[in-house]
């Protein structure tokens, strides 16, 4: 769980120099590592398209396991807005102001958020409240633009365009008066993206869910899924083929959850060909880079060039038209 701590630099200095001793056991014997707090955001980090000096931290931040994620606060300037931020390692920068989510029918209100959930290429959904009786869940699409999935009736007589449950676009299972998101209590600070809870967001970047639907004597409840803008396609099976769909020369390029290699149907793979069943094929016509070390994979069939900054395993080497290895660095096959 990220804490963020609001300290003086004097205070600072020495609470890392308190923490810093080692911490014996309670025998008394037995030494416990030295335990030391590293800030990770706080005032003076620069955001993108203009800094600003003063923040407050709102609960339920979202980091992977890689220290990067989304957060939500309110940044002190001339305009105080409440807004979900990312934080990439080096900067920050806005996402979306709460007060411009869709309603799509709930009127204008203070959107209050209770939980967030990365999926594993980086789209966000969240649940919250309209002035408390509301409760929605937004998400993003495949282009990044925030949708409302479903809104639960607030009981009221305010019109609502997503309260009903509609089974397969046709059938009205009725109003939703109970809505939940899959990552266990509200703010976790996993959303299950680098394995500690369960994930909201599938695969296939499909949106999972839960709801209670009340009828007339009964409560019903449902699993759903969601898929907002277009779904995912799952690369199949061990080939990787080399396209350069992103425009790089590297092998272990990733943007957005895409690399430079597409499966046997053209689906493209999240990760580059790194594991030993991994069948990779550079056609002609291509340049390709390796920089970082390959333990194996299991055939390597070349019709371009490839300049080698790291070591690689093939356990069959198909064909290899034009290797350049550099350094101390060895293609094992």
């Amino acid at each position: 769980m990220l804490s963020v701590f609001r300290l003086s630099s004097c205070a600072l200095l020495l609470l890392i120099a308190f923490l810093a001793f080692p911490v014996k056991g309670q025998d008394g014997e037995a030494e416990v590592g030295a335990v030391t707090i590293e800030l990770m955001i706080g005032p003076g980090l620069s955001v993108a398209g203009g800094g600003v000096a003063a923040w407050d931290l709102y609960s339920f931040p979202d980091f992977s396991s890689t220290g990067t994620g989304i957060f939500k606060s309110r940044f002190i300037d001339t305009i105080s807005r409440p807004a979900i931020w990312r934080w990439n390692g080096e900067t920050i920068s806005k996402i979306v102001d709460l007060d411009s989510l869709p309603l799509d029918g709930v009127e204008d209100g203070t959107v209050t958020i209770s939980d967030v959930c990365l999926s594993s290429r980086g789209r966000i959904a969240m649940i919250g409240a309209v002035d408390g009786l509301a409760q929605v869940i937004w998400a993003q699409d495949d282009q990044g633009r925030f949708a409302n999935v479903i809104t639960r009736d607030p009981l009221d007589t305010g019109v609502y365009l997503n309260e009903n449950l509609i089974l397969n676009g046709e059938t009205d299972l009725g109003k939703v008066s109970r809505l939940l998101a899959l990552a266990g209590n509200y703010n976790d600070a996993s959303g299950g993206e680098d394995g500690l809870m369960p994930p909201w967001w599938t695969p296939e970047e499909k949106l999972m869910f839960s709801v209670e639907v009340v009828g007339e004597l009964t409560t019903t409840p449902f699993l759903c899924q969601a898929i907002i803008g277009k779904g995912i396609e799952i690369p199949q099976g061990k080939p990787y083929i080399w396209d350069e769909g992103l425009s790089t020369f590297s092998w272990h390029t990733i943007v957005n959850g895409q690399t430079n290699w597409v499966d046997a149907n053209g689906v493209r793979w999240d990760k580059p060909p790194t594991r030993s069943s991994a069948e990779v094929i550079i056609p002609k016509g291509f340049f390709v880079e390796l920089h970082q070390s390959v333990d194996e994979i299991a055939s390597l069939d070349s019709k371009s060039a490839l300049e080698m900054f790291a070591s690689l395993k093939v356990r069959e080497m198909t064909s290899i038209s034009d290797v350049t290895i550099r350094g101390d660095n060895e293609l094992i096959s």
